[in-house]
């Protein structure tokens, strides 16, 4: 049975589009990942700065390889906070 994760995102104030953009640089490279099944980027109508991301894996352990590509921990360090 595969795995998803739904994750939301409400980047800083005036960090919105950098934040965007970083996220936005990583789809692919996640969708090539040996496991990963999708990876899709969402927007809220309403708040227009929240930004979710539901990735789909075929097990959890794919996940977890995924969260130690160089693209995923230069992400998480960078405009991710």
């Amino acid at each position: 049975m595969s795995v998803h994760f739904l994750v939301r995102f409400e980047p800083l104030p005036g960090k919105e589009t950098e934040f965007r953009e970083e996220l936005l640089q990583i789809v692919d490279p996640t969708r090539a990942e040996i496991g990963c099944l999708g990876r899709h980027v969402l927007r809220s109508p309403r708040e227009p700065y929240v930004v979710a991301t539901h990735s789909e894996w075929v097990d959890e352990a794919a996940f977890a390889f995924h969260t130690q590509w160089p693209h995923t921990v230069r992400s998480a360090t960078t405009s991710f906070r």
